[in-house]
């Protein structure tokens, strides 16, 4: 038991190991150190024992831990300065508090080789402690094992717990409020482990995460300036965390080594949720995503963005999904509310969509433009308030897959009075399966055509093909093909129009397996040209202004029904060879076959070198697209590809004159035969049915 300063300094310089020190209630001034392990130095129960620097000594540590163990418990130091070096192996802190000061409470400092900390096995406990108004932070770590619970950081200029280089976090029921930094800062490939704590009120990074591994676990960061920040390579876990209400995103990916967020929210903010720049790889899974002020999430040039089960929305001001640069973004069995502005906008991007449902929406749904990417699947929107549910425009490219719409216009959002399902514009090309389009704002007939509510608008040279149609609802639902636009429509229905079907003006319609009800179903203006196969017409249905051609087939004539997509190996930055369009074409072949899409015909473009022509069932062609063009752009996947190509057999769908050779040697092979060899010719129609 001591009560001065002297004593203290004797006690401590003498104390053989294992020794408890008793603190009476006082202020002990100086550098104390201890020289033997397993040294204690306590407050007695209910005193107020306080370690403080001399006036001439203001920075310097107030106890220096140089050997062995060491113990502090129910002590107050003013200011905070623990020096702990990497020959300590182990000191705990518990019932203390740290205030005030110049620097950190706690600092242990590494050895160097190198100019590189060198790893410990080091471990400082700091238990039931209270850091308030520190000057810098609470902890600084350069090295070992720090293990934290039932603490508090309250006032700290600096970061408030920071650790670096060769140092491991795992703290616990920590709380972190007023830091001038970051709440939690791990550099250098620092590694940190949180499970409940809750940061609040930071100027930069809530928690901010520059290489290392790092798993955060029911974390709450709310009023920072961003409530995670991954880079340099870092790598996170996240589950059953809360970011919330921070000046710019609530998440913020950079470069990193794979982030997975799970089961969390991120909420509010004064810009987006999650902001990816590039953040490549991130997976959010079970989280919910809304309140900011502007897109909830943000994809910047990041590729393999997925989210999957996420809720998105509401906004403030904007959309749900922003998409430039060439990002891609991935949504999953997601959910969404509440944009303001187009809900899910790509622009030169790439947006893919598996089970997504978008409902009371203020403005546009969907938007595409400046060369994007939609790749969509089993896709709902209702209540779009805005003009249009999908646009696509600048010559974009989008393939959907049972896409329905239920509620296009009437809303503050619009700015005409008819709404729009699908618009595909300036040079765009859409391919759909199962289109299902209701209830579209707009009930005057006699309204301009620029008004009229349309389930389908295809203009500006685009291309649209649709398998399987079906628009209701409103007295003037329509589509509409203008300025050089194609529709080719498989199985097309249109019900409940007081004016036109459908309306080509200065376009081109291919219709198949069709019903057109009503007075003026099909009008044809301004030299549009239609061709029907199969396509049942009511009396008076169709209306046609001189210098238009309108064409009727019971079976289409040679040359297919759909617009053509084109596949162009120039364009695809993994090839690595020098590729031959006999090459390409046997590639594709080869794709068509192991996905089964076997009713797509393609055929070399003869005005362009390298590209091949699709043509088919529009959901087949897109299929197999989308297929080669990720085999084109996944790095080392087309040598492989290649080697396969090498040992098959030419395809049946490559040309149209090499068909007609095949055929003609067939049957003069057939002539030479022998009656007799009729097993044997069986034997070989098999091989050559396993070939094709």
């Amino acid at each position: 038991m001591v009560g001065s300063s002297a004593e203290l300094h004797a006690v401590l310089f003498d104390a053989p190991a294992n020794t408890i020190v008793r603190l009476r209630s006082g202020r002990y001034r100086g550098c104390f150190q201890a020289r033997e392990s397993g040294i204690t130095i306590e407050g007695i129960e209910g005193a107020k024992a306080t370690l403080e620097p001399l006036d001439d000594q203001e920075g310097a540590p107030v106890v220096i831990a140089a050997e062995g163990a060491l113990i502090l418990r129910n002590l107050t130091i003013v200011p905070s300065n623990i020096g702990l070096f990497q020959q300590t192996s182990f000191v705990r802190v518990e019932d203390c508090v740290f205030e005030g000061g110049t620097g950190d409470g706690i600092s242990v400092v590494a050895a160097q080789v190198d100019g590189e900390a060198v790893a410990s096995d080091f471990v400082l406990q700091i238990l039931r402690t209270r850091f308030a108004k520190m000057k810098d932070g609470a902890v600084w770590a350069a090295c070992g094992l720090i293990l934290m619970e039932d603490v508090s950081v309250d006032l700290a200029y600096g970061s408030g717990l920071a650790i670096t280089e060769a140092a491991e976090l795992r703290a616990r029921r920590t709380t972190i409020a007023n830091i001038g930094k970051s709440g939690v800062r791990a550099a250098k490939g620092g590694k940190v482990w949180l499970s409940e704590v809750t940061i609040t009120a930071v100027n930069q990074a809530g928690v901010s995460l520059v290489g290392g591994d790092h798993q955060l676990h029911e974390v709450e960061v709310s009023r920072a300036r961003t409530g995670l920040f991954v880079d340099g390579g870092a790598s996170a876990v996240v589950s059953g965390s809360r970011f919330r209400d921070c000046a710019a995103a609530n998440v913020e990916l950079v470069n990193t080594g794979g982030v997975r967020i799970m089961t969390s929210a991120l909420e509010g903010g004064d810009w987006a949720g999650l902001w990816c720049h590039p953040g490549h790889g991130a997976f959010l899974m079970g989280v919910a995503i809304g309140g900011s002020k502007l897109a909830n999430v943000f994809v910047d040039g990041g590729r393999g963005i997925a989210l999957r089960g996420v809720e998105l929305g509401p906004s403030r001001e904007g959309g749900l999904a922003f998409v430039p640069n060439g990002g891609e973004l991935g949504l999953m069995e997601c959910k969404g509310h509440g944009a303001q502005s187009a809900a899910l906008e790509v622009a030169g991007g790439t947006l893919r969509l598996l089970g997504v449902t978008l409902t009371e929406l203020e403005a546009a749904g969907i938007v595409a433009h400046s060369g994007a990417r939609v790749e969509a699947t089993l896709v709902r929107l209702e209540k779009v308030r805005g003009d249009t549910a999908v646009w696509l425009d600048g010559k974009s490219f989008g393939s959907f897959e049972t896409l329905e719409i239920d509620g296009v216009g009437s809303g503050r959002g619009a700015t005409r009075k008819g709404g729009r399902g699908l618009v595909v514009g300036d040079g765009s090309t859409v391919l759909v399966r199962d289109l299902v389009v209701r209830d579209l704002g707009g009930k005057a007939a006699d309204v301009p055509d620029q008004e009229r509510a349309l389930a389908v608008l295809v203009g500006e040279q685009s291309r649209c093909a649709v398998s399987r149609a079906l628009a209701i609802g409103g007295d003037d639902d329509a589509i509409q093909v203008i300025t050089g636009g194609l529709l080719a429509a498989r199985e097309l229905n249109v019900i409940g129009q007081s004016g036109y079907g459908v309306l080509v003006s200065a376009g081109e319609l291919r219709l198949e397996h069709a019903l057109l009800q009503g007075q003026g179903a099909l009008s044809l203006k301004k030299g549009a040209i239609a061709t029907l196969v199969e396509t049942r017409l009511e009396r008076g249905a169709v209306r046609i202004e001189e210098g238009c051609r309108l064409q009727r087939y019971t079976e289409w004539p040679e040359g297919g029904s759909g617009p053509s997509v084109t596949l162009e190996a120039s364009t695809f930055a993994s090839w690595g060879v020098t590729p031959s369009i006999a090459m390409f074409a046997r590639l594709v072949a080869l794709v068509a076959t192991r996905r089964g899409l076997n009713d797509v015909r393609f055929r070399p473009d003869s005005r362009q070198a390298l590209t091949l022509i699709l043509e088919g069932e529009p959901g087949q062609v897109a299929a197999l697209a989308v297929a080669v063009e990720h085999l084109m752009d996944t790095p080392g996947a087309l040598g492989v590809a290649l080697a396969e190509v090498v040992h098959e057999p030419p395809s049946d769908t490559e040309y149209d004159d090499e068909e007609e050779d095949e055929e003609e040697d067939d049957e003069e092979e057939d002539e030479d035969e022998d009656d007799d060899d009729g097993e044997d010719e069986d034997d070989d129609e098999d091989d050559d049915d396993e070939d094709d």
